[in-house]
C-alpha cells in the first residue's frame, strides 16, 4: 500500500496511528522481554501472543444488566486502596455509581435491584491501558467490545482522529458499550513527519494555531511527535499550559528526555529518549548504569512525570508473526484491525529484542522502587499487539520485572486515574466512584493472571458475564 492510500486511511477511517516511526521498531528508545513467557509470575514458555480469558463458573450471575439498581452480594472486596482484601461485603451501584458498600448487615439491598452473588468471588476496579491505537471504520467498534472482554474499562487513545471523539461522547452517553475514552489529539510533528496524519507545524505560529485547533476540537490531550523542533515543543507546551491540556507522547528527538522532563511534559511514552540517561552504552545494549539513571529519576520525582513504557510491543520481532496472528486473539478483533496489524507499516522489527527487555524491565523496577508515576500501557494497535487482551501481557511484564501483583494492578487502576485526573471518579472501589469493576473467581494478588479468570465486568453500571462479552465478539 502506498503513502496516498496509507493517508486517505488514516484521515478518512480515523486511524489512529502507531507510535512507531524510524527503523520499524515503533520510534521508542525501548525494549521488552523477547515475548513467549505465560502471563502468571513464573516467566515458563507459553503461547505467544496475550492469552485469552480463562472460562470460569458464573453461577447466580445474570447473562447481562443494565438495571439502575445492581448489587453485587457477600464479595470480597479488593478496592485497590492498600493491600488488604475485605471479605463478605455488599457494594450497592445505582445508576453506573457506587453508593454503598458494607458489610450483609449494614447495605439493604433494594428490591427492584440486580443482585449479582459474590459468594467466593472478587471485586476489584477495572484496568486502564494508557496506551493504544484504533480504527474508526464500518466494524471498528468490535474492538470497544474486545477491550471490555479483556476487563479493560478505562482506554487512553494515542492517536485520536473525529470518529475517535465521536465514540467517546458516546460511550460517555450510554449510547455505545465500550471502555471509558480519553483521546490524544493527533501528532504535531516536523517535517518531514513519519505518519502521513501528522500536524506539521514549522513556524511559531503554526505551532500555536495547532495547539488551539486540537483544543478546540475537543481532544483530550496535545501529543507531541519525533521530529519537532526544540523551539516548537518550547511553545507547543507554553501554548497548552495556557490553554490546561496536558502535552503528552515521545521525546523529539531534537532534545534530550531531561529536557522534556525540566520542560513539564505531562506523560512521555515508551521510555522514548530514556538510554542516553539509563545505560552504559547510551543505547538499549551493555548495562544501566545506576549513577546516571539515579539523576533522571531525581528530575522526574521533582517534576511528578509520569511514564508508560509499553513493554508489550517490544516483545514483538518478525520471527513472531506466525504464531501471533495464529493466536486466537488475532481472530477477534475487527477486520479493519486485522487489516492494519497486516499493514507493512506496523509490522515489529526482525532484530532480537532480549538485551533491550532485561534494560527496560530494570528501569521499571527502579522507577517504581523510587515512587516514580508508572503507567500500564500496550501500544495495541501495531507490531501484533492486540487490543484488550494484550493488557494481560503488559501486566506479566510488569510483574517479571519484579513488581508484585498487587503493586502492578494498583499501577494499572490507581495511577491511571491519577494520571488522567480522575481521582475522584475512578481507580479504587469506593462510594461515589463510577462502577467500572472487575469480578474475579480468585484472589488477584496471589497470581497476575488470576486477573484474565472473570466472571464479568461492568462498565459505566452496565454488567456483562464474562461469556455474553465473550459471545458478543464471536469467541463462543
Amino acid at each position: 500500500m502506498d503513502w496516498r492510500r496509507i493517508a486517505i486511511l488514516l484521515l478518512g477511517l480515523g486511524l489512529s496511528a502507531s507510535c512507531g516511526g524510524g527503523g520499524g521498531s515503533g520510534g521508542a528508545d525501548a525494549g521488552s522481554n523477547g515475548g513467549g513467557t505465560s502471563p502468571g509470575t513464573g516467566g515458563e514458555k507459553a503461547r505467544i501472543g496475550p492469552p485469552l480469558p480463562e472460562v470460569v463458573d458464573e453461577t447466580d450471575v445474570p447473562t447481562t444488566s443494565a438495571a439502575a439498581r445492581i448489587a453485587f452480594s457477600n464479595v470480597s472486596l479488593v478496592a485497590m486502596q492498600d493491600e488488604t482484601i475485605v471479605p463478605a461485603q455488599t457494594v450497592l451501584v445505582e445508576d453506573g455509581i457506587i453508593t454503598a458498600i458494607g458489610g450483609a448487615g449494614s447495605v439493604s439491598i433494594p428490591a427492584d435491584a440486580d443482585v449479582i452473588d459474590g459468594t467466593g468471588r472478587f471485586l476489584m476496579p477495572g484496568l486502564a491501558d494508557m496506551h493504544i491505537h484504533a480504527i474508526v471504520g464500518t466494524d471498528g467498534e468490535t474492538d470497544l467490545l474486545v477491550q471490555l472482554a479483556a476487563g479493560v474499562t478505562t482506554v487512553r487513545i494515542m492517536w485520536g482522529g473525529t470518529g475517535h471523539l465521536d465514540w467517546r461522547d458516546r460511550i460517555r452517553t450510554g449510547e455505545l458499550p465500550g471502555p471509558r475514552l480519553y483521546v490524544a489529539s493527533p501528532g504535531l510533528e516536523g517535517n518531514p513527519p513519519y505518519w502521513p496524519a501528522s500536524v506539521v507545524v514549522s513556524t511559531e505560529s503554526e505551532a500555536r494555531a495547532a495547539v488551539r485547533a486540537q483544543v478546540a476540537a475537543g481532544y483530550d490531550f496535545i501529543k507531541v511527535y519525533n521530529q519537532l523542533q526544540l523551539a516548537l515543543y518550547d511553545v507547543i507546551i507554553e501554548e497548552s499550559r495556557a490553554l490546561g491540556i496536558p502535552v503528552i507522547g515521545h521525546v523529539p528527538r531534537s532534545m534530550s528526555a531531561e529536557y522534556a522532563i525540566a520542560a513539564g511534559q505531562d506523560t512521555i511514552e515508551h521510555f522514548s529518549r530514556f538510554a542516553p540517561h539509563a545505560t552504559t552504552t547510551g543505547g538499549w545494549s551493555g548495562s544501566i548504569d545506576s549513577s546516571k539513571l539515579a539523576g533522571l529519576i531525581e528530575r522526574m520525582r521533582l517534576h511528578g512525570t509520569w511514564n508508560c513504557p509499553t513493554l508489550t510491543v517490544r516483545s514483538r520481532t518478525a520471527s513472531q508473526v506466525a504464531q501471533l496472528r495464529s493466536n486466537p486473539a488475532y481472530a477477534l478483533v475487527s477486520d479493519s484491525m486485522k487489516s492494519w496489524l497486516d499493514n507493512s507499516l506496523t509490522q515489529p522489527p526482525s532484530f532480537n529484542r532480549n538485551t533491550e527487555g532485561r534494560l527496560l524491565r530494570q528501569v521499571v523496577k527502579a522507577l517504581h522502587d523510587a515512587d516514580v508515576g508508572l503507567l500500564v500501557g500496550t501500544d495495541a494497535g501495531v507490531q501484533y499487539v492486540y487490543p484488550g487482551f494484550s493488557i494481560h501481557e503488559e501486566l506479566a511484564n510488569f510483574v517479571n520485572a519484579g513488581l508484585t501483583p498487587y503493586e502492578t494492578l494498583r499501577i494499572a487502576t490507581v495511577n491511571a486515574a491519577a494520571a488522567l485526573g480522575e481521582s475522584d471518579n475512578a481507580g479504587t472501589v469506593a462510594v461515589g466512584k463510577r462502577a467500572d469493576l472487575l469480578l474475579l473467581d480468585t484472589n488477584p494478588f496471589t497470581d497476575i493472571a488470576n486477573v484474565n479468570r472473570r466472571v464479568g465486568v461492568m462498565a459505566a453500571g452496565q454488567w456483562y458475564a464474562q461469556s455474553a462479552l465473550m459471545e458478543m465478539i464471536g469467541a463462543n
